[in-house]
């Protein structure tokens, strides 16, 4: 893996951004479109085509993320473990460095 200047992985974090910045904080009319859900889902499986590599599931779970935070903004969920999100991180990568 190379993050080099012309590389894949630094093409695929660029686009990757520019969706975040697109997706990140949803309006309320954007909330209320069923073309801003359709378009968000789209881009984001486009994205994991595009560069997604057999066997890795990273790209798949960072679409996730984003497509969840603005499904949890729409509904005003509050986030899992909101005041305890480190503890959940770093009960996450201890149960995967275990398993």
């Amino acid at each position: 893996m190379s993050f080099a200047k012309d590389s894949k992985e630094r093409a695929m974090f660029g686009e990757f951004y520019r969706l975040c910045e697109k997706y990140w904080k949803p309006t309320e009319e954007d909330r209320a479109d069923q073309g801003f859900w359709d378009r968000m889902v789209s881009e984001f499986m486009e994205f994991v085509n595009k560069y997604s590599e057999y066997g890795d599931d990273t790209l798949v779970r960072l679409a996730a993320v984003i497509i969840t935070r603005a499904e949890d903004i729409t509904r005003d969920n509050c986030p899992i473990c909101g005041v305890n999100q480190f503890k959940l991180v770093a009960a996450m990568l201890k149960a995967k460095a275990v398993s």
